[in-house]
């Protein structure tokens, strides 16, 4: 064998290399863009849906005093897992121009983790009921029944107050979520 032959070779070799390379990251690249999407439109978008109508439930429930019978979902999916485990290096060719949508999903989720409406509930059932207990006697002439206490008590109006703004501002953050998700697609 001569030079020549060595070198068409080990050109041949390393284009063949190449083409190899090329075509397992492609599908590698595939595999992640469709986990993701799966992911984004199959769980996000549906489970963010059920999180505000499960708002609504919470602000009615609160604001009536009915705290008895709600069933709520911790919604363990409803995260940013799927996302992290994606380095953004993998995710730049990808999405290209789209990654700043899937890098504000990423963050949101993030935000939203122990934010959601079963914890809200829980917490404002707990600290209402807990101030009714401690105040209720003391207030004994001036409320004459826990419900009158619930409705009429500056504090107790303070507490779902500031749950309603919580749960207003998870419901604004969902809602940014689902339009980047669309955006994502468009």
């Amino acid at each position: 064998m001569d030079i020549k032959n060595i070198v068409i070779a080990a050109f041949v070799g390393s284009l063949f290399t190449l083409a190899v390379q090329f075509i397992i990251n492609r599908k590698q690249r595939n595999q992640i863009k469709d986990s993701i999407d799966l992911f984004l439109k199959d769980i996000i978008l549906p489970t963010g849906e059920k999180i505000i109508n499960e708002i609504s439930i919470v602000e009615g429930a609160i604001s009536n005093y009915s705290f008895n019978n709600i069933s709520l979902n911790m919604h363990p999916s409803f995260n940013s897992s799927i996302l992290d485990s994606f380095p953004i290096e993998d995710l730049q060719p990808i999405y290209k121009d789209k990654l700043i949508y899937v890098i504000s999903i990423k963050s949101r989720l993030k935000n939203l983790e122990n934010r959601l409406p079963y914890q809200y509930f829980k917490n404002c059932v707990s600290e209402v009921e807990q101030h009714i207990e401690n105040h209720f006697e003391e207030h004994k002439n001036h409320f004459k029944a826990k419900t009158d206490h619930f409705h009429n008590c500056d504090e107790v109006k303070k507490l779902i107050n500031r749950t309603s703004d919580n749960l207003s501002n998870v419901k604004d953050i969902i809602t940014s979520i689902n339009k980047d998700i669309i955006k994502l697609y468009e």
